[in-house]
């Protein structure tokens, strides 16, 4: 399961426009989760409707977490709760014996993840996986390169999927 923070979610969907990538994910099997914070609460537009549009065809899972489960995050000030919410689920996820893995972007919330042995990647670090599983072809690749290097998300000039 890839459990996405709100940042992938809205450069996949509104700044590249590309909705297929997340199919793409799917049809390598793996299954695609959003926490109901970040729908609720860092979604808007046609962002959110697409989510919850995925989510009726079952093509994203809403993850639920409760005013109990959210006490874990407390613990953790510095990280927003978006952020916060992709870990708890996260955590739910392996204690319950489920295979999972963080979409986060943020470097906060990456360095908590690596000292505390939570598994992540980015959204170039899913890009990455579609291209190394020969799921988009270097033309593909490259195109969405450049559109990610000429939208608001933060990239660094010279980065390569």
């Amino acid at each position: 399961m890839k459990i996405l923070d709100s940042s992938a979610i809205i450069c996949i969907l509104d700044e590249l426009g590309r909705p297929d990538l997340m199919d793409k994910v799917l049809e390598l099997g793996h299954d695609l989760a959003v926490p109901r914070y970040i729908v609720e609460s860092e979604l808007r537009g046609r962002v959110k409707r697409k989510i919850k549009e995925m989510a009726k065809v079952g093509k994203v899972v809403i993850l639920e977490n409760t005013a109990e489960d959210l006490k874990f995050s407390d613990r953790l000030p510095k990280l927003g709760p978006g952020e916060r919410n992709v870990l708890l689920s996260y955590r739910k996820a392996i204690g319950e014996g489920r295979r999972a893995y963080c979409i986060l972007d943020e470097r906060t919330a990456r360095s908590y993840a690596e000292k505390t042995g939570i598994k992540y990647t980015g959204l170039v670090g899913l890009l990455r996986m579609l291209k190394n599983r020969q799921i988009l072809d270097e033309r593909k690749v490259e195109e969405i390169r450049i559109a990610l290097r000429n939208s608001s998300f933060r990239t660094p000039k010279d980065f390569v999927i």
